[in-house]
């Protein structure tokens, strides 16, 4: 390894080595991955959601799996807490809306909370799919707190060929 080389600059030292194998591209990445980290943590949602005067924890609405499985999508949504008659599901030809409202239980006056974290109120979340689905072959169930929605795909228009007349 080559002598390393000091210079004397007012009271400090300077290290020639460390000018001479600096790598701009390497502190532009680093920039860029300040700049995304800063972007992710203003962009991200919030950690607690009001809707409609009660508190739904995380992010605002239940968090989800979606994944494709033997032709069809299959949603599983984390709504803990919740009855079967609490969740309404509503779908399109290429989404799906879930939402649910949980009445609040009403809190005597001597409580006094330290953590209140369980979910409560309501929350709507739409699903967009890339490709059209079948509304008449939706089936979900609810069990220990997971909702698990498959949902068909349509099947795909046929290319016709178009003559072409003149």
């Amino acid at each position: 390894m080559a002598k390393l080389a000091t210079v004397r600059n007012g009271n400090t030292l300077q290290r020639l080595d460390d000018f001479l194998t600096w790598d701009p591209f390497a502190e532009m990445a680093n920039v860029r991955r300040t700049m995304n980290a800063l972007l992710d943590s203003v962009l991200s949602p919030p950690t607690s959601l009001t809707a409609g005067g009660s508190v739904w924890s995380g992010y605002g609405v239940p968090a989800i799996d979606l994944y494709e499985k033997d032709n069809a999508y299959v949603i599983e949504a984390a709504v803990p807490g919740l009855k079967k008659d609490d969740i309404d599901i509503e779908v399109t030809t290429n989404s799906i809306t879930l939402s649910a409202k949980k009445q609040e239980e009403k809190t005597e006056e001597n409580e006094r909370y330290h953590y209140r974290e369980v979910r409560r109120g309501g929350f709507s979340r739409t699903i967009t799919f890339p490709q059209d689905i079948d509304p008449e072959k939706v089936e979900a169930t609810y069990q220990n707190g997971i909702l698990h929605i498959t949902i068909g795909m349509a099947k795909p228009v046929a290319t016709k060929k178009v003559l072409v007349k003149g």
